[in-house]
């Protein structure tokens, strides 16, 4: 895992995701080995959960980025950056 893909305030959150996404590569061996596909099945159930959780923690980071490269970059303008307002939906 690289922890620069996080941010810092997640790096905890993506840690224990990460731990518990290769718990599941583990147990998902280990029913294959057993001949046990339904539990592989169904921990794989908990492993894309694993991915996806990871997935949107690095999304958070990019967004974060380019909200940061776009203050700096109305900044730069000369716009006071509290002057503007940002409208949702």
């Amino acid at each position: 895992m690289n922890k620069d893909d996080f941010l810092p305030e997640d790096a905890r959150k993506a840690n224990e995701e990460y731990r518990a996404a290769w718990t599941c590569i583990s147990r998902i061996e280990e029913m294959l080995m057993e001949g046990n596909l339904q539990e592989a099945k169904l921990t794989t159930v908990n492993l894309l959960s694993s991915l996806n959780e990871l997935e949107k923690l690095q999304e958070k980071k990019v967004k974060r980025g380019r909200l940061e490269e776009l203050v700096q970059s109305i900044v730069a303008t000369g716009i006071s950056i509290e002057m503007v307002s940002i409208k949702k939906g």
